[in-house]
């Protein structure tokens, strides 16, 4: 397996304006970058997500009118979440 390649400045910025654009249509993102496919778009987003939501921001209208949980479902984070964890989350985090 190939190891991941980082995103590359052009790439963000495509990615965040699909997030405007888009909301949570992974697919749609990914075209709209052309680089990235679906599967690297959502992955990403997760991570991108953790960190709006660790720093208090929110998230960009498209994307909340979908659900207002920092997740890729809409629904709400869960702190225990392997991927909150990796990130620094602590239950507390959301309190």
């Amino acid at each position: 397996k190939a190891a991941p390649r980082k995103w590359t400045e052009g790439e963000e910025l495509k990615f965040l304006e699909g997030l405007k654009l888009f909301g949570r249509d992974w697919k749609r993102i990914g075209e709209h970058i052309g680089t990235r496919d679906a599967k690297a778009v959502s992955s990403h987003t997760q991570k991108h997500f953790i960190r709006l939501c660790l720093q208090g921001k929110p998230l960009p209208p498209a994307v909340a009118a979908s659900g207002d949980g920092y997740t890729l479902s809409g629904k709400p984070l869960d702190p225990n979440s392997a991927a909150a964890r990796a990130y620094g989350f602590k239950p507390d985090s959301l309190q």
